[in-house]
Formats: C-alpha cells, structure tokens, sequence
C-alpha cells in the first residue's frame, strides 16, 4: 500500500493526536499544524493526498486553505472537520463546495473519519 501524504491543520491538540493515531494505523504520513502560517507553507512546499483543516484556523478559515490547496493541486481531497450544522449553506453561499470533498462532524468516531475520507 502506498503511504498517503496528510495534512492536518487544527488548533485541538488532543484531536490531532487522535486522528495522527488514526491515520498512521492506515498507512499515512502526516504534517500537522496549528496555525495559518504553517499550513500555507506546507501547502507552498509539499503535495498532499488528503487534507483534513478545521473550518476556524486563526487568521484564515479551512475553505480559504481548501482554495489554496485545490488550486496547487486540484486532485487533493480535501475535508473540514466542524461541529457547525450550517456548513454547507455556507460552503454554497462562498460557492466553495467544489473545494472541498467532504465534511467531518464533530464529535466523530474512528470508523467515521476513515468511512469519510474514503476507507
């Protein structure tokens, strides 16, 4: 199996250690950050799989990173982790749901994530 490149950005540092847990165990190799200024220069300087952002990053949101990684690479899938149920009205409004492949809702369990990132 072929190891997948992840980016995680998300400022719940348990929830990183959670879905890193997760995703090793599948064969992933994971960058993570906390913060806008990472996540765009892993974006700048790598090319990734599967991103996985939280919708709330400080100083930028995950539909803006979910452009700038779609726009390096339009076969990245992308998905926002958030426990907002309006989501996807958003997403339409900021005519952005071409951006991204999938939502992730919080809370969520193991075999939900895997089931919607694809495994």
């Amino acid at each position: 199996m072929r190891t997948k490149n992840t980016l995680l950005v998300s400022t719940d540092k348990r929830l990183c250690q959670g879905v890193i847990y997760i995703l090793q165990d599948e064969g992933h190799s994971i960058k993570c950050t906390d913060n806008k200024l990472s996540a765009e220069k892993f974006i700048d300087d790598d090319s990734f799989d599967i991103a996985i952002f939280d919708y709330r990053i400080p100083g930028i949101n995950g539909i803006d990173l979910s452009k700038k990684i779609k726009n390096k690479d339009p076969n990245t899938k992308v998905f926002i982790m958030t426990g907002h149920s309006l989501i996807e009205e958003f997403l339409d409004e900021q005519k952005a749901s071409m951006m991204v492949d999938g939502i992730i809702r919080k809370p969520f369990s193991d075999t939900m994530l895997l089931e919607k990132i694809g495994y």
